[in-house]
């Protein structure tokens, strides 16, 4: 372990904190992910008479459609079809996601094979259909574990571990895709957080204006992920 590199780079942190900090004051706005945990966490079921139904209602914002919804990105309404099509199946995918038994990076590169397998069901209905992308990749599968544990998870973009290690000066750089090391970033980087009292305070008096009320938002990652999207150059929506 390099103590040298490992003070830059908690050195970097906190500095990066301090701007986010100041952001938070001028601009008191939080991400929607407040907003889809409270959905997910009310609706969310392993077992449902209506799993279309339990599945829109659970991954849903009234304030932004931004991690589901993009040019050429659809996975919730895919997702929805194969709810519709194929029910078991897809509530046996989400089992096997959420069980923290299981290693992680099979778990969600598991996720993926269902979904390989239930577009085939979907285009086996549906013949002649051009469309032939589930649109479930790490970016949206972080997004469905981050809502059921958000104390260990967050959502992953692979610009924004990139720009975070460039940022703090975590070497070696990626050049593939790590959402498991993203995620012990946000953990680290929330320990590193959670110590300053000031910004504690700034980020809960920010929930309050934004309309979220969580008795301990630092039991979750999300303050630490809102940071990490940040230090990217970007906000997570």
């Amino acid at each position: 372990m390099n103590q040298n590199s490992d003070q830059v780079r908690l050195a970097s942190i906190r500095e990066n904190l301090e701007k986010f900090k100041s952001k938070l004051e001028k601009d008191p706005q939080v991400s929607a992910i407040w907003e889809i945990r409270e959905h997910f966490r009310k609706n969310w079921a392993p077992v449902s008479e209506n799993p279309v139904e339990m599945y829109r209602a659970s991954i849903r914002s009234d304030i932004s459609r931004a991690f589901w919804v993009d040019e050429n990105y659809q996975p919730r309404e895919m997702m929805s079809e194969f709810f519709k099509l194929q029910p078991d199946i897809t509530a046996q995918a989400f089992r096997e996601l959420y069980n923290e038994e299981l290693d992680l990076l099979q778990r969600m590169d598991r996720f993926v094979f269902y979904c390989d397998q239930l577009l085939g069901f979907y285009k086996a209905k549906y013949r002649g259909l051009s469309d032939n992308n589930h649109y479930h990749d790490y970016r949206i599968i972080s997004l469905y574990l981050s809502l059921k544990y958000p104390e260990k998870y967050v959502p992953y973009r692979f610009g924004w571990l990139v720009a975070v290690c460039e940022t703090f000066q975590a070497h070696p750089i990626p050049g593939v895709e790590d959402p498991e090391r993203y995620f012990k970033i946000a953990r680290a980087v929330s320990g590193i957080m959670k110590k300053d009292e000031q910004f504690v305070s700034v980020y809960k008096k920010t929930l309050k204006k934004s309309g979220v009320n969580h008795p301990n938002p630092f039991e979750t990652l999300y303050p630490s992920a809102e940071f990490c999207a940040y230090c990217s150059g970007e906000s997570m929506p």
